[in-house]
């Protein structure tokens, strides 16, 4: 559609549910060998067992050949008493599309990691915003295609904290069958919240951003912050970033194009792209910068369960890092930025220890990611790098025209 408006006191909510398990005995099965019984979990299969436990034993007349069994009152059967504890199912998408958004509501994506999950969480919900409509190409007198484009392009900016309202909204009116536009003051930029990805408020564990046409910023005090195994992938014309983001053992995507990719589908669907020289790179546009100081970290977190430890709670905990990509016709990463995905490291209640898997990180520039042709852009890498692994480093892959070591 033309336009997305959630009002203030409208809700779209896809958060996941939750199952409480209520409390019970629970019986585990007990083997015999010898005289011996063996709990299951504590058998090993080098040892050869005699059967199944049950609590009853036969016996057989050697005189009348009858066999007895008999049921023991105080049979050691095992089991022990589980308590109540929650599950968390995983939660929804909620894909918005329009030419133009405005969000004064609330948008639930909330998901609940019960004390069984915290090694393999349920995934968590996903808001994707698009920012795009839908025109009709008529290539001749007999033949057309509905495409994408974007006649809005917004100035999106995502910032530490919430969004505020954004105001001055009018009321819903139709002229004739049409409803009447809403106001470019009020359709030109967008703001969201970092609260997005807050378990208290939002709760979404991804965030995704097609603005291809238009620009996106990231602001405010202090790092935007994702969930465990979150993701935020941004698609715009210009991405700046004057704001880290902390999203551990996640993805987070920047790809800003140079030239239009949907000007690239109208014009190869009308059949006129290639007859003529390849457009030159526009000024300006295909820029993902990062100000300095700013940093990307897609590093596993650091858990230590002991009892003496630093009480880390215990919740699910993303231990592999992740995977950092900015891709575009140029990427600028002065000194004082860094961008890390390093493993994590945990201690469990017991002293055990593991490590986490190094992620990877992509740095590609001096290519249009929409059209091949535009060569050229810069690359200013003066970054901090980090992949580290306990057993091996991360991947590193960076695209440049010319590379000096």
């Amino acid at each position: 559609g033309e336009s997305v408006v959630l009002r203030p006191g409208a809700t779209l909510d896809v958060s996941g549910g939750v199952l409480q398990h209520e409390a019970g005995f629970v019986r585990t099965t007990r083997l015999v060998r010898g005289r011996y019984l063996y709990d299951m979990h504590r058998a090993t299969p080098d040892v050869l067992y005699d059967r199944v436990y049950n609590g009853r034993s036969s016996s057989v007349s050697s005189k009348w050949g009858v066999t007895r069994t008999y049921a023991h009152a105080l049979a050691p059967l095992g089991g022990f008493m589980q308590q109540t504890y929650l599950a968390g199912a995983p939660g929804g998408n909620l894909n918005l599309t329009a030419g133009s958004m405005v969000l004064e509501g609330n948008l639930l994506g909330r998901t609940v990691q019960g004390p069984r999950q915290m090694d393999a969480a349920e995934r968590g919900s996903r808001l994707a915003l698009s920012f795009l409509a839908q025109k009709r190409l008529d290539v001749n007198a007999s033949t057309f295609f509905f495409i994408d484009h974007s006649p809005v392009a917004p100035a999106i900016r995502l910032q530490t904290g919430r969004a505020g309202a954004a105001g001055g909204v009018p009321e819903f009116v139709l002229a004739g069958n049409e409803a009447v536009p809403l106001p470019a003051t009020v359709t030109g930029s967008l703001v969201l919240g970092s609260s997005i990805f807050d378990e208290e408020e939002s709760g979404f564990s991804e965030l995704s951003i097609d603005n291809r046409e238009g620009n996106v910023t990231l602001a405010g005090a202090g790092d935007i912050t994702l969930r465990p195994s979150g993701a935020l992938e941004v698609q715009a014309a210009n991405i700046t970033l004057s704001t880290g983001i902390r999203a551990p053992g996640g993805t987070v995507s920047f790809v800003a194009n140079n030239y239009s990719p949907f000007l690239l589908d109208e014009q190869t669907k009308l059949g006129i792209f290639g007859l003529g020289p390849a457009p030159d790179p526009l000024p300006g546009r295909g820029v993902v910068a990062l100000a300095s100081g700013v940093r990307v970290d897609t590093a596993g977190q650091l858990v230590d369960h002991r009892p003496l430890g630093s009480a880390t709670p215990f919740e699910y905990a993303a231990l592999d890092g992740g995977s950092i990509r900015l891709q575009g016709y140029s990427v600028l990463l002065p000194r004082g930025t860094s961008l890390d995905a390093s493993g994590g490291f945990k201690v469990d209640a017991l002293g055990d220890m593991y490590a986490g898997n190094p992620g990877d990180i992509a740095i590609l520039a001096g290519q249009d990611p929409v059209l091949p042709t535009s060569i050229g852009g810069d690359l200013v890498l003066q970054a901090d790098l980090a992949a580290y692994g306990a057993e091996a480093g991360g991947s590193l892959t960076i695209q440049a025209n010319t590379v000096q070591i």
